[in-house]
């Protein structure tokens, strides 16, 4: 179960990081548009519709760096840190039960087939009894020596039948009792730590995907207003 608990700190931490990165980068654009915006305010061409189309994909981008800004801190205080402190506090549980569930497991398993493996050669013992006992039976001659081994042929076949239910006695308190209990609570966990890190995979990508969609919208604008700009329009007004 703990590889579980570390996957959901993963993807946590992956938020977390991806919203430094974001921030890291929303910096760095910010800068060079105002890098660019700086070079473009020196120019002596200020008017026509090139320069407007310019300043407005200067905008979008700008504009982009403040959604990757605010991406960054949903990111964080959204998704990262609920998800951190929640895959925390199971960790803690786990480690309170000394052992996690899957490793009980697999000791309850190792513990069951050891146990089995001696029952089944003991049963195996008993049913090689049996049969020799009833050969011998079928040997025999009769008189007291009929008798005796009539006797040892019962008891081998009581034997038998005690260690054969014995044997499919531990069979069904594993299957039955024991196994469904440990895998009802690995189930109960998997489900709120697989729910954890797919919330949080989700709500990371529902973000970034509806910003993507605005982002997307707002340069078709752009280009379809750099598309209808007309360079004669343009040399008339400086002319």
């Amino acid at each position: 179960m703990l590889p579980l608990i570390c996957s959901a700190r993963a993807v946590s931490e992956f938020a977390q990081e991806l919203g430094a990165a974001m921030e890291s980068h929303s910096a760095n654009v910010r800068r060079l548009v105002d890098e660019f915006r700086g070079r473009s305010s020196n120019s002596r061409v200020d008017i026509g519709g090139m320069r407007r189309v310019w300043e407005n994909l200067l905008r979008q981008v700008e504009a982009d760096a403040s959604s990757h800004l605010d991406l960054a801190a949903v990111l964080q205080q959204q998704f990262s840190r609920p998800t951190l402190e929640a895959s925390f506090h199971r960790k803690l549980q786990s480690r309170k039960r000394n052992v996690s569930l899957s490793s009980q497991v697999f000791d309850h398993r190792d513990a069951y087939e050891q146990v089995v493996s001696k029952t089944e050669e003991k049963l195996q013992r008993a049913r090689l009894d049996y049969k020799r006992a009833y050969a011998a039976l079928l040997t025999s001659g009769g008189g007291g020596v009929e008798q005796e081994l009539k006797r040892a042929y019962l008891e081998s076949h009581n034997a038998y039948i005690l260690q054969l239910r014995a044997t499919n006695a531990i069979t069904e308190r594993y299957q039955f009792h024991c196994l469904p209990g440990l895998l009802g609570e690995i189930a109960e966990v998997y489900e709120e730590l697989c729910g954890l890190a797919c919330k949080c995979v989700a709500g990371i990508s529902e973000t970034a995907g509806e910003r993507a969609g605005e982002q997307a919208k707002r340069y078709q604008v752009v280009a379809k207003e750099a598309q209808a700009i007309l360079p004669s329009n343009d040399l008339q007004v400086i002319i």
